[in-house]
C-alpha cells in the first residue's frame, strides 16, 4: 500500500448531518515513500502563480435536489500560499429551514511551511472560531465562541504531513501513474488534533464524461474516512488531482458534490427535508413509552458499524447468549441492546474524569448567563447527594426552555440560556453545562429515542441527544427534554465530551454511520406496573 501523509481541505458536509437533526478528504505518506514516476500526463493545472488566485466552485445535491454549495479557494502572494474552503449548506428539519457554514483557512510559505490556520462553524445563533499558530513547541489553538476566548498550546503529531499546497501535485502524480491504492491522513482545524485517514482504492476509469461540458479523462476511486469508516464514497479524480465529483450514501439517499460553474451554484436553490428520512421504524409500537423500566431491542445494520455501540450508564450490548459481544455475519451486523432504569455497571477505566469537567466553547458554564442558573437552580444552598442534585438540575432544564423547536443546530449553553429555547441538542448541552458547573463530570449522549409521534410520524424512534453525570464511578443518564430523569426508551449509540480537543465534529459524525441504515426489532419491555395500575 501506499500511503501519502498530508493536509488536505476536507469537504465534511456530511459531518453536520447529526447535530443538523461526505465528504472527499485527503491524508498523509511517509516522506521517504517514492512518488511513482511512469509516463504521467502533462498536468491540466499548473502550480499557482505568484500573484494569482484559482478557485473551484461544487454544487452540493440531496437525490438531485440542490442543498447548498462549497468552495476552494488558492491564494499565492508574498512567499505565502492560502488555501480556503467554504461549505453552505442548507436543509428542512420539519417546518424550520435551516443554513450551516463551515469555513477554513490555512496559510503556508511557498516551500510548504505550515504557519496558521483558522476555522469557523455556524451551527448555531453564533459562529464558533478556532485558530491555529504553527510554532516549533506545538500549536497554539484559540477557540473563540460569541466573544468567549481560550487559547491553549498542544502537541501536534510527530508524523510527516503535507500541507495543502503539496499534497494535490502528490494526488495529481498518483493518480496518473496509476495508483491503485493509497491511504492519506489529514490534520484539519474543523476536527481538531485527531488525524483523519481516507483510505483510497481504485474503482476504474469513466467511460463517460462525468461533468456536463468537461470531456477531460477521470479516474473513479472509492473512499473511506476513519471518522466514518462504514460509510463508503465514490469520488471521481481527473487527470490533474482535482476530485470533480463525489457521492456518498446518506439517509437513504445520495449526497453528490459536483464540479460547477460560480453563477450556477449559487442560483441553484433547494433545502431537502432530512428529519423524517433519519426515522427509524421499529417491527411493532412500544405503548407509554415514557414508563418502559427495561427493554431489550436487537439492533441491525447493513454493514459492521455496531461495535461502536457502548456500554455505559443504562445500556449494555449483548449477544443472544448475554456475553457482551457484538454478533456479524458477511452480509449485517446485530445487537442485542439491554437498556434499564439506573447505571447498569461501572465507568470505563479510559473514561477521564478531568475532561468531563472542562469548560469549552460549546459548554461554557463560566459564562456569567450559564451562572446565573446555577444560582437560580438552588444548587448553591443543597446539601443533597449529587445524584439528587443532578436530577434537580436536569428538571430544572426542563422546566426552563420555555420555546421547544427545530431552529437551531447545535447553539452554546449560554446561547440557550439566555434564548430559553431549543430541541434535545440545546437541553443536553445546557444540562451538561450546568452540571460541570456544580462539579458533576458530565457529556452527552447521542442516539435514538421512542416516539409515540413526532413531525406527523407516529411509533417511531428519532435521533435524539440527552447527558449523563458521573455518579460514584457510575454514568447516570439524564435526559432534560422528558418530565421524569429517563426511560428505558432509549438507545445510545455514541458519547461526547464536547469539547475544544476532542474531535467533537468528528465524534459526532461517527452517528452518521448509523443513520438510514439500523433496523430496530423490540424484543421485550418492562413497564413501571406501579404507574400504569
Amino acid at each position: 500500500m501506499l500511503a501519502v501523509k498530508g493536509f488536505m481541505r476536507l469537504r465534511p458536509f456530511f459531518l453536520v448531518l447529526w447535530v443538523a437533526l461526505a465528504g472527499c478528504a485527503s491524508a498523509p505518506v511517509p516522506a521517504d515513500t517514492p512518488i511513482p514516476e511512469g509516463d504521467a500526463p502533462v498536468p491540466a493545472e499548473e502550480p499557482v502563480a505568484p500573484g494569482e488566485t484559482r478557485e473551484h466552485w461544487f454544487l452540493v445535491e440531496a437525490d438531485n435536489t440542490p442543498a447548498g454549495w462549497m468552495l476552494e479557494r488558492e491564494i499565492r502572494r508574498d512567499g505565502r500560499l492560502t488555501s480556503v474552503s467554504i461549505l453552505h449548506l442548507r436543509f428542512r428539519r420539519g417546518s424550520s429551514e435551516q443554513t450551516l457554514e463551515l469555513e477554513s483557512r490555512f496559510v503556508e510559505t511557498d516551500a510548504g511551511h505550515p504557519i496558521s490556520a483558522w476555522a469557523r462553524q455556524n451551527l448555531g445563533t453564533r459562529p464558533a472560531e478556532t485558530s491555529w499558530e504553527f510554532q516549533r513547541s506545538g500549536v497554539v489553538i484559540e477557540t473563540n465562541h460569541g466573544g468567549d476566548s481560550v487559547r491553549k498550546q498542544l502537541p501536534v503529531s510527530h508524523d510527516q504531513w503535507l500541507t495543502p499546497g503539496q499534497i494535490q501535485p502528490r494526488l495529481r502524480r498518483l493518480v496518473a501513474a496509476g495508483a491503485e491504492e493509497f491511504t492519506f491522513r489529514t490534520l484539519d482545524p474543523q476536527l481538531g488534533l485527531e488525524l483523519v485517514e481516507t483510505e483510497w482504492l481504485l474503482d476504474g476509469r469513466d467511460e463517460q464524461p462525468v461533468i456536463p461540458g468537461r470531456s477531460a479523462p477521470t479516474w473513479r476511486y472509492r473512499q473511506r474516512q476513519s471518522y466514518a469508516s462504514h460509510v463508503e464514497s465514490v469520488a471521481h479524480v481527473s487527470e490533474d488531482g482535482l476530485v470533480v465529483r463525489s457521492v456518498t450514501p446518506m439517509l437513504g439517499l445520495e449526497m453528490k458534490v459536483t464540479l460547477s460553474r460560480r453563477e450556477t451554484v449559487l442560483a441553484a436553490r433547494g433545502a431537502p427535508e432530512l428529519l423524517t428520512r433519519s426515522f427509524v421504524y421499529p417491527d411493532r409500537p412500544i405503548r407509554e413509552p415514557r414508563r418502559v423500566r427495561r427493554a431489550r431491542y436487537e439492533i441491525a445494520t447493513d454493514s459492521g458499524v455496531l461495535e461502536s455501540l457502548p456500554n455505559s450508564g443504562a445500556q449494555r450490548v449483548l449477544d443472544a447468549t448475554g456475553a457482551q459481544r457484538v454478533l456479524e455475519t458477511p452480509d449485517v451486523s446485530r445487537a442485542v441492546v439491554e437498556v434499564g432504569e439506573g447505571s447498569l455497571h461501572e465507568a470505563e477505566e479510559h473514561d477521564d474524569v478531568a475532561e468531563y469537567l472542562l469548560a469549552s466553547s460549546y459548554l461554557d458554564y463560566r459564562h456569567p448567563a450559564v451562572r446565573r442558573l446555577l444560582d437560580d437552580a438552588g444548587l448553591e444552598r443543597s446539601e443533597a447527594g449529587s445524584a439528587a442534585r443532578a436530577e434537580a438540575l436536569r428538571a430544572f432544564v426542563a422546566g426552563y426552555l420555555e420555546d421547544k423547536n427545530l431552529d437551531s443546530v447545535l447553539a452554546t449553553a449560554s446561547q440557550v440560556a439566555e434564548s430559553r429555547s431549543g430541541d434535545c441538542t440545546e437541553h443536553s448541552v445546557l444540562l451538561t453545562a450546568l452540571l460541570r458547573a456544580a462539579d458533576i463530570p458530565a457529556r452527552v449522549v447521542t442516539g435514538l429515542v421512542y416516539a409515540e409521534e413526532f413531525a406527523g410520524e407516529r411509533d417511531l424512534f428519532a435521533y435524539h441527544m440527552w447527558s449523563q453525570a458521573l455518579i460514584d464511578g457510575r454514568w447516570m443518564d439524564l435526559d432534560a427534554t422528558l418530565d421524569r430523569t429517563f426511560d428505558a426508551a432509549h438507545v445510545a449509540f455514541g458519547t461526547s465530551a464536547l469539547g475544544d480537543d476532542s474531535s467533537t465534529l468528528a465524534e459526532l459524525a461517527r452517528l452518521a454511520t448509523f443513520i438510514g441504515r439500523v433496523r430496530i426489532r423490540v424484543l421485550d419491555v418492562e413497564h413501571q406496573q406501579q404507574l400504569l395500575e
